[in-house]
């Protein structure tokens, strides 16, 4: 009985001894890889891709068995993308395809692939082939809940692009009906035209529009983003009245988080851009001081009004760009902007 009693005593110590060992040999392991990665993302930047190959193959020998190998290696498959280098990002993710198998990062692999393979297409304007690799990933990953979301974020790296990126929105919403990026898609669709609207000085029909957004999408998380972009370009084409009317609201519906801090901001820019383009000095002096205390803490009021002086030379009125930056000067002398 004692005999049994130590044995079984024995065996879990040194089941506990295992499972510690293969921790600290992980928590080890991972710095190292994050450090490699990091030295192969340098050498991709500055173009050494012969190296970075290199290293990437030692990367697969040496953390084989290193839980963060998948991650690293999606970071530098996106890093060879970015550099069009996509025979070699390519290469990454059927590696991992193969090696990952059915896994988290196998299966993210495969997305990725057919997410570079989808850009190519859109950029070629070959929507019809476009539009079979987004059935084809459906069919792939139909268990996957990150299918919509993988699609919106490619409308960022086709901002360029109006007609990609609006088929791209349409697939979103056609392709993911009930997810919220499907939302958040058509939300996009709408702000879009009322920033066409605003652009065109047709006020009327952007504040009928603006409105309209506000009610359609009071519920959706993105909203305060969408009024901020439009507000800018309100503010950009002159309508100061109606940019410091949305700044407002969303500064009061988000205060306190983003974008309400950032509504608050561009709030106030605006406030001393209007009194300086009246030539109201004084009052623009006055409100630069309240400016630069209230976001002393942040360190943001030196870049911030430098960036409203850079527009006002834009606008093509340089004697108040000089005044704001003898401004900047005389009440920030240690800012770095």
């Amino acid at each position: 009985m004692n005999k049994q009693f130590l044995t079984a005593k024995h065996f879990i110590f040194g089941l506990i001894i295992a499972i510690l060992v293969t921790f600290s040999m992980s928590f080890a392991l991972s710095p190292a890889i994050e450090e490699a990665a990091k030295d192969i993302s340098v050498q991709i930047k500055t173009q050494n891709y012969n190296a970075a190959d290199s290293a990437v193959a030692g990367l697969w020998e040496n953390y084989a068995n290193d839980p963060n190998l998948g991650k690293n290696l999606m970071r530098i498959a996106k890093g060879y993308w970015g550099k069009g280098q996509l025979d070699r990002a390519v290469s990454i993710y059927d590696k991992m395809i193969r090696q990952f198998d059915n896994s988290e990062y196998g299966q993210l692999a495969g997305v990725y692939k057919a997410k570079l393979n989808l850009s190519q297409l859109l950029k070629a304007g070959n929507y019809t082939s476009a539009q079979a690799v987004i059935t084809q990933i459906k069919a792939d990953f139909p268990s996957r809940d990150d299918l919509a979301m993988q699609l919106y974020i490619m409308t960022k790296s086709h901002g360029r692009d109006r007609k990609s990126r609006m088929w791209l929105y349409d697939q979103v919403i056609a392709q993911f009906p009930n997810d919220k990026y499907a939302t958040i898609a058509s939300m996009q669709k709408d702000k879009l035209a009322i920033v066409k609207l605003v652009w065109k000085k047709k006020y009327a029909a952007a504040d009928e529009a603006v409105s309209k957004l506000k009610a359609d999408y009071a519920d959706c998380n993105q909203l305060g983003n969408s009024l901020l972009a439009v507000a800018n370009v309100y503010k950009n084409r002159g309508n100061l009245q109606k940019a410091n009317e949305i700044y407002a609201e969303v500064k009061s519906e988000y205060c306190g988080k983003y974008p309400g801090n950032k509504a608050t901001i561009s709030h106030a820019k605006l406030g001393i851009q209007e009194l300086i383009e009246n030539e109201d000095y004084n009052a623009a002096k006055a409100a630069i001081v309240r400016f630069k205390s209230d976001y002393a803490d942040s360190n943001a009021a030196g870049k911030q009004l430098c960036f409203l002086a850079d527009a006002l030379r834009g606008k093509g009125k340089p004697d108040k760009a000089v005044w704001l930056y003898e401004q900047i000067i005389e009440q920030l002398p240690e800012d770095k902007c």
